[in-house]
């Protein structure tokens, strides 16, 4: 009897302790703020109470903001599909068909044979780059077909959206784990002939973070359930479940709104900046509550479709290596200064404004 006692205590105390670790922990920040609420009389509380209610539901209506980029930039498809449903083996050579889902990350920076902290780089000439190479590609795969009078499509437990499908294009919000996994798209004309596609582009959409806004849910729940509570010993109790998680919610999501109005009354602004400088500067401005779920992808092919073929890998093989590879910049997009140039001009605002030139060594 006394065992059984026992076991039963240490059950409970394993079931309060479980469910206590499941909670988000109390900051100090958290808990200054309840006992701000705390300390005020009632109807104090509930007028703050409604005003705060009222800021959340406008930051609930902010959080359905979505970002797309819709240009269309043409690219090849990551992978050649032939006309009977094969991933193709070999074009000029065997992984000429994988060269776009290389993966590069680079690890470490050189100048003859000297490593050099990326912070340090400044104006110093990087010769050579220490790099992590990944090749992910498909040895097994699946399909599924989207008709053209389909608004959605369902694929195991993801969902895709058709947002258009119209003429030789068609335009798509695929979940960003199914499509990480996607290979190819082949579509069917009139005369029901396979084509490959011409053209795509894939772009992630920002929307703002489900735990952002799950966290707003959460909070407008409790300021409710503390309006409605007439009770002030039970309204008061009804704030000890105000997390961190909360706080950083409302306090980033007012951060943004308020960002995102101001943005948008400048109108000039906006069109100086184009498309993609514009989404750049709002994904930058947000990184505090924009998350990615979904990928905007744009298809185009040489003819009119009726339908849609989406092949999905359901068995990769991962190669990965490490390796030192010489450092030279891309026309379009320099990042580091290489030795090509032998000397460059700069200024520092430092100290006063000053000009002076760095030679090949970075000095």
């Amino acid at each position: 009897m006394k065992l059984k006692h026992i076991l039963n205590i240490l059950f409970v105390t394993l079931f309060y302790s479980a469910c206590s670790q499941s909670q988000t922990p109390q900051t100090i920040e958290a808990k200054k703020y309840i006992a701000e609420l705390i300390a005020m009389k009632y109807d104090g509380l509930k007028i703050q109470l409604k005003k705060d209610t009222a800021l959340i539901k406008k930051l609930m209506k902010t959080s359905t903001f979505t970002l797309q980029l819709t240009s269309h930039f043409s690219s090849e498809s990551r992978f050649s599909l032939t006309d009977d449903n094969h991933v193709l083996e070999k074009k000029d050579s065997l992984f000429k068909p994988f060269k776009n889902s290389v993966v590069t990350n680079e690890k470490a920076y050189f100048f003859r044979g000297k490593k050099i902290a990326k912070v340090d780089i400044g104006l110093k000439r990087i010769d050579s780059i220490q790099a992590e190479i990944s090749l992910k590609f498909p040895t097994n795969f699946e399909k599924f077909s989207i008709d053209k009078t389909a608004k959605s499509e369902k694929y195991k437990n993801y969902t895709i959206e058709i947002e258009s499908l119209k003429e030789n294009m068609v335009q798509l919000r695929i979940p960003m784990f199914l499509y990480s996994e996607i290979i190819g798209y082949q579509g069917y004309n009139d005369k029901n002939l396979r084509m490959n596609t011409s053209a795509m582009s894939a772009t992630p959409m920002l929307a703002i973070d489900k735990k952002v806004s799950e966290s707003l849910k959460e909070l407008l729940a409790i300021f409710t359930d503390v309006l409605n509570e007439k009770d002030e010993k039970s309204g008061k109790e009804q704030l000890d479940q105000i997390n961190q998680n909360h706080l950083d919610a409302k306090e980033n999501m007012a951060e943004f709104d308020a960002y995102v109005t101001k943005l948008f009354e400048n109108k000039k602004k906006i069109k100086e900046l184009g498309d993609v400088d514009l989404y750049n500067e709002i994904a930058n401005a947000g990184k505090k509550v924009l998350g990615v779920q979904t990928q905007f992808v744009i298809v185009e092919f040489p003819d009119d479709i009726k339908s849609l073929d989406v092949f999905v890998a359901t068995k990769s093989v991962s190669l990965q290596n490490k390796t030192r590879v010489k450092y030279g910049n891309h026309y379009l997009n320099p990042k580091y200064f290489d030795e090509t140039k032998p000397n460059i001009v700069f200024y520092s605002k430092k100290n006063g404004r000053k000009f002076g030139i760095s030679n090949r060594d970075g000095e």
